[in-house]
C-alpha cells in the first residue's frame, strides 16, 4: 500500500513538474514574441515618420514649384525652405516657409514683407534636424528623425528658373 501511494504521489509530481516546465516554455515563448513584435512597430513607426515628413516636404514644394518660387535661405539663423506665391489680384508676394526648429518641423506662412520669429509659425511634426541644398534646380532635403534615423530627399524642379 505504501508503495502504491508513493507511485502516485510521484506520478503527481512528474504531472506537475511537466505542466510548470509546459507553462515556462510558454511564458518565454510569449515574451521573446512580444519583444520582437514590440521592436517591429517601432521600427514601423520611424519608418511611417521617416516617410511623412519627407512627402510633407516633397509635397509642399511640388505645390509652390513655379518659375522662381522656391529657394533655400536663412531664416533667423537656421536653414529654411522658401517657397513664394503671388496673389494675382493685387500682385501681393506671399512666403511660406519651413525649418527645423525645437526638435520640430515649422510651417510659417505670411506676407512677404512681414517680420517674423521662429515661434511664429505652425509646428508641423518631430523632427531633429532638416538640412537643404539647393542647386541646378536640385532640391536635397536631409531629415534626422526623433530616431536618430535621417531620410533623404530629392526634388527636381520643373517650373521655370529657381532661386538659389
Amino acid at each position: 500500500m505504501r508503495e502504491e501511494t508513493g507511485q502516485k504521489h510521484m506520478t503527481a509530481l512528474a504531472a506537475v513538474t511537466l505542466l510548470a516546465v509546459f507553462a515556462v516554455s510558454i511564458l518565454l515563448a510569449l515574451l521573446a514574441g512580444a519583444g520582437a513584435y514590440r521592436r517591429l512597430v517601432d521600427r514601423d513607426a520611424a519608418a511611417f515618420d521617416g516617410r511623412t515628413a519627407a512627402q510633407y516636404i516633397a509635397t509642399r514644394v511640388r505645390q509652390s514649384d513655379g518659375a522662381d518660387a522656391v529657394a533655400v535661405e536663412d531664416f533667423c539663423g537656421l536653414p529654411c525652405l522658401t517657397l513664394k506665391e503671388w496673389n494675382g489680384g493685387d500682385g501681393s508676394q506671399y512666403v511660406t516657409r519651413l525649418y527645423c526648429y525645437d526638435g520640430s518641423l515649422w510651417e510659417l506662412y505670411t506676407a512677404a514683407e512681414v517680420e517674423a520669429g521662429l515661434t511664429d509659425g505652425e509646428r508641423v511634426m518631430e523632427l531633429d534636424g532638416l538640412e537643404l541644398s539647393l542647386e541646378d534646380g536640385l532640391l536635397n532635403a536631409d531629415l534626422t528623425l526623433k530616431s536618430g534615423e535621417t531620410e533623404t530627399v530629392y526634388l527636381s524642379l520643373r517650373s521655370g528658373e529657381v532661386g538659389a
